[in-house]
């Protein structure tokens, strides 16, 4: 199912929204699904406990949003790039790194 989800005319202006998703944003571009609204997700995720295996939350993803497991890595790059997110081990971002936010330090 969602593999067919996915493979919708984009160019039609078909617009899904995940019901989670507070900010009720679209899932699709015109070439690239949005992968707002599952970062968003995946950062509550890791909030709730982190750290936390990417292939575990390839599976949340699966199971529990409309995304695919192959949107995770997609929507964590962002946040690894920016420092909102760490590999707990270093190294690059796969499915068997285990990752966590970085907590703000208080001033």
């Amino acid at each position: 199912m969602k593999d067919s989800l996915w493979e919708v005319d984009r160019l039609q202006g078909v617009g899904f929204r995940d019901p989670r998703d507070d900010q009720a944003e679209t899932l699709f571009a015109l070439d690239e699904p949005l992968l707002g609204p599952l970062t968003r997700l995946l950062q509550q995720r890791l909030r709730d406990s982190a750290p936390v295996r990417v292939e575990d939350l390839r599976h949340f993803a699966l199971f529990e949003t409309v995304y695919r497991p192959e949107h995770v890595i997609k929507a964590l790059k962002p946040l690894v790039e920016t420092g909102a997110v760490k590999i707990e081990a270093g190294g690059p971002l796969r499915r068997s790194s285990f990752v966590s936010l970085v907590q703000e330090s208080a001033q």
